[in-house]
């Protein structure tokens, strides 16, 4: 359960974004593994992080060229929108200047290219972790151009996806599973009132569209309080989203 681990669980649901390891093979192995043996009975994807494999020599001599071509062979052969680099503890004990590396690609690609630090030395407590986790979503969000008041995100959904779509008993077919999530029923509860569910965060899917308009909504609500209010907190104080529990 490292920071790393905790990071790239809540990422692996955004259609058009890559994530890139800079570390070892041994950590991206570690990744796999715990994604595949914890949380795939809950539906998440298979967790694919290309990575910059870095030894020795790296820990020596510095990895930063290493991330710099790792970042633009990922846009050359997955042209994805967004693109998070996710440290291993050995590349952030040496001190790579990796925010440098992606404020450079941003500029040579033309597309969001964000280093978040989750090396898995830096937290241990689970709860401390996901506290400063949960951040990075807020981190890719815009000010909103236009706040629509009829308009309510779920946050904390981290384990379930929202297929509002398939909701009815007579679609049950298509559904991957029978049973509705706790966030389809809260969404049911929301549209009830009147309301529009604008965005389901943390495992929901989506794009990165998806995730940087969620400030559009007027009203922030809670389904997993642990992951939700970290969020919640931060939207409030950085584009005054309000929050109703």
């Amino acid at each position: 359960w490292c920071k790393l681990m905790m990071t790239h669980e809540m990422t692996e649901m955004v259609r058009d974004m890559v994530v890139i390891l800079h570390g070892t093979l041994h950590c991206n192995s570690c990744v796999r593994n715990f994604h595949s043996d914890r949380f795939g009975d809950y539906g998440h994807g298979f967790a694919h992080m290309p990575t910059t494999s870095i030894d020795r020599r790296h820990v020596i001599f510095g990895g930063e060229k290493a991330l710099a071509d790792a970042i633009r062979a990922v846009y050359r052969d997955y042209k994805p929108n967004l693109i998070l680099v996710f440290p291993g503890c050995a590349m952030s004990l040496v001190q790579d200047d990796m925010e440098r590396v992606c404020r450079q690609a941003e500029a040579e690609l033309g597309i969001r290219v964000h280093y978040f630090p989750c090396a898995g030395y830096e937290d241990r407590p689970t709860g401390l972790i996901i506290e400063k986790v949960t951040q990075l979503w807020v981190d890719l969000m815009d000010p909103p151009k236009q706040v629509y008041e009829d308009r309510v995100n779920i946050l904390g959904a981290n384990r379930e996806v929202y297929w509002p779509h398939v909701r009815h008993a007579e679609c049950f077919d298509e559904r991957p599973y029978p049973y509705p999530s706790d966030a389809e029923e809260l969404g049911r509860l929301i549209e009830a009132l009147g309301l529009k569910v604008h965005r389901v965060l943390l495992a929901s899917g989506g794009d990165y569209h998806y995730v940087r308009t969620a400030p559009e909504a007027a009203i922030n609500t809670v389904l997993c309080g642990t992951w939700a209010f970290p969020i919640a907190k931060l939207m409030q104080e950085r584009f005054g989203t309000k929050l109703v529990y």
